[in-house]
This record gives C-alpha cells, structure tokens and sequence, in this order.
C-alpha cells in the first residue's frame, strides 16, 4: 500500500443513519468519489457511499450506523490511499510529495528544502528552510521551473526567486 493521505476531517454527523460530513482537503470535492475505504483512528473502513454538495463531502461508512457512531468521529481525520483513487492531473501534486523536496538552482545549487505548503487564492506559497534561516516562494511559472516528486526536487529561477520571495528576518 503507498502512503496514507490526509483527505479531509470528520465535521458533524449527517443526518441520523451514521453519514459523516466532512470538509475535504481536496481542491474539489468530486475528487474523493473513487475512495473505496478510509482509515479512521486506526481502521481500515470501507466506503458504502459518497456524495457532495459545495465545498464539503458526505461519507456513508460500514459500521457507522447512527448519529452517535457518527458523532464520536467529529474532529478526526480521514486518511486515504489516493494513489489508488485517483490520478492528478500532470502539473499537479500531492502535498505530502511536495514537503521535503529539495529546492535548487537552474545551475543544480541546492537553495533549500520545503517544509510547508500554504494554499492561497491566487496560488500555493512554499516555505522554504535553508542554512540560514527561511523564505516564503510563490509557486509560479517564472520561478518555478520544474517539479519532479520521484527526485524530491524542485528546481527555480533563482534571480526571479529573489525578486518575488519573502525572506525572514
């Protein structure tokens, strides 16, 4: 099995035949509808149904039968194995295989590491450490200029780096 994501977190019972809402940390919630089973404190449980509305999404889980199983799950996080739920578009990735990469050069210097992405309405901002303290980069074309997970590398323009980032005192 790959690696576990974070899909969302339980936010109240649905209703009184034991349905989860849940606020997604998908960009679209549509995107959860292939999930077959979640893990829940530790358990592998299987998927009766899906559903969504807006911006939130609507579990039927087996063995979840009433609001009171239901309730005992608000604040939990649902964890899901979305490699095999779903294939992202090309350009896109999952957050857990941007945390961690190395930041470098068009020339091959290491700059950095991430170590934590912001989603923002305009665009996602990766925080970047280094030696010397850390920065904040947004994530655009005319910085970034490749993204390669499977290396754990993300290489940039680092003239154009230093003109859009924000760096810590």
């Amino acid at each position: 099995m790959e690696k576990l994501l974070e899909i969302g977190v339980v936010v109240k019972p649905q209703g009184v035949k034991g349905e989860l809402k849940v606020m997604p940390y998908a960009d679209r919630p549509e995107d959860l509808r292939d999930v077959r089973s979640v893990f829940l404190d530790g358990a592998d449980i299987a998927v009766e149904s899906f559903r969504h509305d807006g911006k939130m999404a609507y579990f039927k889980l087996s063995g979840i039968d009433t609001r009171d199983a239901a309730e005992a799950l608000r604040g939990k996080t649902m964890l899901a194995d979305m490699r095999s739920a779903y294939e992202l578009p090309e350009g896109r990735h999952f957050i857990v295989d941007i945390i961690g990469c190395e930041v470098v050069d068009t020339a091959g210097s290491r700059i950095g590491t991430v170590t934590e992405v912001l989603q923002g309405v305009a665009q996602d901002v990766y925080t970047v450490k280094t030696q010397n303290g850390s920065f904040m980069m947004p994530v655009v074309d005319v910085v970034v200029k490749d993204i390669d997970t499977a290396a754990r590398k993300i290489t940039v323009d680092e003239n154009r780096l230093k003109e859009v980032s924000l760096y810590e005192d």
